[in-house]
């Protein structure tokens, strides 16, 4: 019989096991993270998260806009499976309201970010409490369906251990937080300028007015030239357009060409205008904005102010010409947020009204059409023209207006790490070449703009997605500076953004020829050390050291 070494013979003739090892249990480290990943840790690691990922936007790390990116938006998907594990414990213990409430408000507030009010509707209090009714059903059927969903999860996913909500006790406080917190998050993400929108309709002024007075108070300023004089003009009532466009009557032909740069390379865009219709324009009027009655010396309301804005851009006797002008940018290239580019470079380099500028509030508002007519316009005009075009393109588009800052700018949609203050949009400068999300330029009395803009939605279209090319530019630009006091490299750097973008340099020039072509130091220099120096005599040849330049 053969001995016996400490063996144990399986019946069945299976591998030998050695009765000296401790077999781990195949969940045991799963029962640690169990034990370690609760829900109140969970969400805690969701919220730093989203801290780390909102980094950038203070302190811009360009390398690295990846990574915040991906921080950001794991955070966020966190912190709502950790909101909606809470939402359904409550339901589970018995607070059932509560959990159908922690549901049904972030939905409709996303409701109101994402989807405008019907004009026709009369009763607007009558139907929010109809839509919120609608969702606060809706999340009682889910929470329902998810209460008896969980358990299994529990059970064949973490295999048995149940989430036991027996001591659970719903905190109101943590609830009420969550709830702030989620409908904040859902405005970020879907549309600032909607939700303001439908909230500004919601609130009608008391005071009678009409929609076909006048006046917009426009607040032009110039980039890096910028003004603090606001416009305005006399309120007098004007006729409303006609609701369709008068193509016929066409006269005095003016061909018109304008310029753009995209990526560096000119163009231009040739557009037949007519002086018939900018008379037509002209004889019309600013469009009604709103007057009071009986002494009311309230200002006109952003729901007043935004009719009176998409007038400018609706009004019937430009639409051909404009969208002439929208066609050709389209045949220029078949990429649509390449179109998007050449536009607002378009934009940017029609000339600045100064000297509208210096006339001060005695000169009304142009029209679209009357800016490409007269080729100049002050920063309302040119941003009222840009979101024109951009509409055309099918993009979302809102005007940000800074009433004490006497300033209009333009925003795009754009993905969320590239949106100007968390609106959705980038910011885009219309009075000069800038670079598309540069907001850090300085104005003349006003210096950079800090004021939370007026939003007013002029399109709910698609996202600008590409734009993070610009914020990346952007960052790179804003860090070089003016240009001043740079190593060759860098310089060489800053020179390419200018060249890109067509920016206008501080003597009022720009780069026409790409900088990479051309060698970093002048006259053939040697770059040694972060500097040039000039050539050495035809008989030494020159030498970089760690002093610098050495002829020999």
């Amino acid at each position: 019989m053969p001995e016996n070494h400490g063996c144990t013979i399986s019946q069945t003739g299976s591998v030998p096991i050695r009765p000296d090892k401790k077999q781990i249990p195949l969940n045991y480290f799963w029962n640690i993270i169990t034990k370690l990943l609760t829900l109140k840790n969970f969400t805690i690691i969701s919220i730093l998260l989203m801290i780390v990922g909102y980094l950038p936007t203070y302190f811009p790390r360009e390398s690295y806009q990846q990574i915040f990116q991906f921080a950001l938006e794991t955070g966020i998907l966190f912190f709502l499976i950790a909101y909606v594990l809470y939402a359904i414990n409550c339901w589970r213990a018995g607070s059932k309201i509560c959990a159908v409430l922690m549901v049904s408000i972030p939905l409709f507030v996303y409701s109101l970010s994402t989807v405008k009010i019907p004009d026709s509707t009369l009763n607007t209090l009558l139907y929010l409490a109809v839509i919120f009714c609608i969702y606060a059903i809706l999340s009682a059927i889910l929470l329902y369906i998810c209460s008896f969903v969980e358990p299994g999860v529990h059970k064949y996913v973490f295999k048995g251990h149940k989430g036991s909500v027996s001591n659970f006790i719903p905190g109101l406080t943590y609830s009420l937080i969550g709830v702030v917190i989620v409908s904040l998050l859902a405005i970020n993400l879907s549309g600032v300028a909607l939700f303001s929108q439908n909230l500004n309709n919601d609130l009608p002024s008391p005071t009678n007015y009409t929609d076909n007075s006048q006046d917009i108070p426009s607040t032009p300023a110039q980039n890096s030239m910028a003004d603090s004089t606001v416009q305005t003009t006399p309120v007098t009532p004007v006729n409303t357009p006609l609701p369709f466009p008068a193509n016929n009557g066409e006269t005095g032909l003016t061909p018109e060409t304008f310029n753009y740069v995209l990526r560096g390379q000119s163009g231009t865009i040739n557009l037949n205008l007519y002086s018939s219709v900018n008379n037509k324009i002209i004889s019309e009027g600013p469009p009604a904005s709103c007057i009071r009655y009986n002494g009311d010396t309230r200002p006109c309301t952003n729901a007043e102010l935004q009719i009176s804005y998409l007038k400018f851009l609706n009004d019937p006797y430009q639409k051909n010409d404009l969208d002439n002008l929208v066609t050709s940018i389209k045949s220029k290239t078949s990429v649509q947020d390449d179109q998007a580019r050449i536009a607002i470079s378009l934009v940017q380099h029609i000339p600045y009204d100064t000297a509208k500028l210096n006339a001060g509030s005695n000169k009304k508002s142009r029209y679209p059409y009357e800016v490409l007519f007269d080729d100049k316009g002050v920063c309302e005009e040119k941003s009222l023209l840009l979101a024109y075009l951009l509409r055309g393109f099918g993009y979302g588009v809102v005007l940000f207006e800074y009433p004490s800052e006497n300033h209009m700018a333009l925003g795009i949609k754009s993905p969320v790490a590239y949106a100007y203050k968390n609106t959705g949009y980038a910011f885009i400068e219309t009075t000069q070449p800038t670079i598309p999300t540069d907001d850090q330029e300085n104005y003349i009395g006003v210096g950079k703009l800090t004021e939370s803009p007026n939003i007013f939605t002029v399109s709910d279209g698609i996202s600008f997605n590409s734009i993070s090319e610009e914020y990346q530019d952007f960052l790179m630009y804003n860090q070089l500076g003016n240009g001043q006091t740079l190593a060759p490299e860098q310089y060489r750097e800053w020179e390419t953004l200018v060249w890109k973008y067509g920016l206008i340099m501080s003597d009022g020039t720009t780069i026409s020829e790409n900088p990479e072509d051309k060698p970093l130091c002048n006259n053939g220099g040697m770059l040694c050390n972060d500097q040039c120096y000039t050539t050495c005599p035809s008989h030494l040849t020159g030498k970089c050291t760690t002093y610098g330049e050495v002829c020999e």
